[in-house]
């Protein structure tokens, strides 16, 4: 065996390939390369599609809170007014009491009947003109 360089003794194989990573597809995401592609392009309708899809759901989910919001706020808003109106409601209900009046009144100069009424008998013709 001859003595030869080094270099000259090992074969030049196919060069080595550099496995992929994340960072090699994060790349081509960022500077936007995957969209110049051929395949791509013929995908840009669908892609457009799952946009709009999206759009719309992310406006849907905006509108139902929003209404969601207002329900709470008309629910909270009657339950105020139910707790005013029972309220009142029972106020009424005490100053409508027989005892109540009485002494409402009894400034006025009226009084409680202590008699039975008696009941007043007409006559058929009596409020008819002749």
């Amino acid at each position: 065996m001859k003595n030869l360089p080094r270099e000259a003794v090992e074969t030049p194989g196919p060069p080595a390939t550099r496995k992929k990573g994340i960072g090699a597809y994060l790349n081509r995401l960022f500077n936007g390369e995957f969209l110049a592609r051929e395949g791509m392009i013929s995908h840009l309708p669908f892609i457009g599609f799952l946009v709009f899809l999206f759009m719309l759901h992310i406006s849907m989910m905006y509108y139902y809170e929003n209404t969601e919001r207002a329900l709470v706020k008309t629910r909270r808003e009657l339950d105020a007014m139910r707790s005013g109106f029972l309220t009142t409601s029972s106020k009424l209900e005490s100053k409508g009491l027989q005892s109540s009046v009485a002494e409402e009144v009894g400034p006025m100069g009226l009084r409680e009947p202590v008699v039975k009424p008696e009941i007043i008998y007409v006559n058929e013709n009596f409020l008819e003109e002749e």
